[in-house]
Order: structure tokens, then C-alpha cells, then sequence
């Protein structure tokens, strides 16, 4: 017989036979509702409409389209100094005062 369930937004997990026998712990009053409300708040859906959806969609292709640009650019930027150093390598060298040419 499976125990009945109190809370109808508890996951089902919690009512496994296996797990039935562990210890368990409750919540205040107070904390489950701040629970309730944060999950209705922030974790539902949004309920957009088409217009809404085709700007956000519009948007996060700008927005990878941005965050590609960077990379590269950054990339190429550091491809240019490496091979720019490689260039004035006898120039740009520090001398270590421990290097015996013996």
C-alpha cells in the first residue's frame, strides 16, 4: 500500500519503497510556502507570445553571433603576439643568471 501523498508537488521519489524507511525531516510552514512561491516565481515557464518568442530568439542569435566574434577575435589577437615574440625572440629574452654556456 503506498502512503498517501500530502503534498501534490512533492517528486515521486520521495514515496519510494526503498527510501520509505530512511530518516526524514519537515519544513517549516513559512519555508514551504517561500518554496512554493519561489518555484511559481521563477521556475515556471514563461507564457510568451509569438512576437515575444521571435525577438528572444532574434536576440540570443545576436547575442552567439557577439560571443563567436570575441573568441576569434581574441584568438587571432593572440596568434599575432605569439608570432610577433617568435619574431624579436633574440630581442626579447631575459637573461637567467644562473645559466652557465659551459
Amino acid at each position: 500500500m503506498e502512503p498517501e501523498k500530502q503534498i501534490n508537488y512533492l517528486p515521486d521519489w520521495l514515496y519510494d519503497v526503498d527510501l520509505r524507511n530512511g530518516d526524514t525531516e519537515t519544513i517549516s510552514a513559512s519555508e514551504e510556502q517561500f518554496w512554493i512561491e519561489l518555484i511559481e516565481r521563477y521556475l515556471k515557464p514563461l507564457d510568451l507570445t509569438e512576437r515575444q518568442k521571435n525577438e528572444m530568439a532574434s536576440q540570443l542569435k545576436n547575442l552567439r553571433d557577439l560571443a563567436v566574434f570575441a573568441f576569434v577575435m581574441a584568438n587571432a589577437l593572440f596568434v599575432l603576439v605569439v608570432f610577433l615574440l617568435q619574431l624579436n625572440k633574440k630581442d626579447l629574452h631575459i637573461q637567467c643568471p644562473y645559466h652557465s654556456d659551459s
